[in-house]
Parts: structure tokens; C-alpha cells; sequence
């Protein structure tokens, strides 16, 4: 499966039962070549195409809507139709009018927060001064790791 200039596919991988990957290449058949399915076999299940310069978002989007079901990197605890669901939403969205949907897992993070708790997060940040997220998390947790090794 030769890719046109930027054409991609948006792709889940797997086996019947899963876990299932969903990813983004130009040349899907290449890339499932060198990923290693955790539960053994890995077939390619689907391949939905995308324009290049959208294939990041509609891979986050995907992992977005698996979200629940993360096993680890780009592998999700679901069943090939839920993810071949998610591919096919993502595809259909239209990326133009929307920024780049944030890595489902970010690899310094070690810990989840409680349902809502981003949400909060995001409502209290200064938007015109351009404040990250991120940043929010790190201030507050030196704050607070200051403010225990005073007393303690």
C-alpha cells in the first residue's frame, strides 16, 4: 500500500479479543511489521485515510475515546470494534477547526487525578498570559512540597 505526498492512515492493530493498538503511518503495512502486540499476534484490522497534517489529532482523538480501556503507549484493553469505532470518529472530525487534542498519556506523569479534576484545572488558567497547564501542576506541587518541608 503505497501513501501519496501526504496522504496517511489512521490504523488499528491487533487480534480478535484484543488489546488493540491505534496508530497513525504513511505506510501502515511497514509500520505493523515492527510493533509487537503484548497479547501475541497482531493483525492489521483497519485502515481508515486521513490527510497528513491531520493524522496526529485523529490518533489523539482515538486514544481519547478509548481512553477508559489504556493498557500502555497506543495499546488499548478493547475489543477490535470499539477501536475501529474511535478510528472512524476521529477521521470524520473536522481538524481545522479544532487545536491538537493533548497526549492521552503524558510519560512523566505517574498518577491520575480524580474525575473533573483537569476540567478545574483548565477553567482557572490565564488564558490571555498563555498558561500551560503543565506548568499549573508543577507550581502547585512545589508550593505544596515547600510548604510540608517547612513544618516537617
Amino acid at each position: 500500500m503505497a501513501a501519496r505526498y501526504l496522504d496517511a492512515y489512521l490504523y488499528v492493530l491487533g487480534a480478535v479479543g484484543g488489546p488493540c493498538k491505534v496508530g497513525w503511518s504513511q505506510n501502515v503495512k511497514r509500520r505493523s511489521q515492527y510493533v509487537e502486540n503484548p497479547a501475541g499476534e497482531t493483525d492489521i484490522i483497519h485502515i481508515a485515510p486521513i490527510a497528513y497534517r491531520y493524522a496526529l489529532y485523529a490518533e489523539r482523538y482515538a486514544h481519547w475515546l478509548l481512553r477508559d480501556a489504556h493498557y500502555r503507549n497506543e495499546w488499548f484493553n478493547v475489543e477490535p470494534a470499539a477501536a475501529i469505532d474511535a478510528a472512524n470518529k476521529a477521521v470524520a472530525l473536522d481538524f481545522k477547526r479544532m487545536g491538537l487534542i493533548p497526549a492521552l498519556l503524558d510519560r512523566h506523569t505517574a498518577f491520575r487525578f480524580e474525575a473533573g479534576t483537569m476540567a478545574r484545572i483548565d477553567a482557572v488558567l490565564d488564558v490571555d498570559a498563555k498558561e500551560k497547564r503543565a506548568a499549573f501542576i508543577r507550581e502547585a506541587v512545589e508550593r505544596e512540597l515547600k510548604r510540608r518541608e517547612k513544618r516537617g
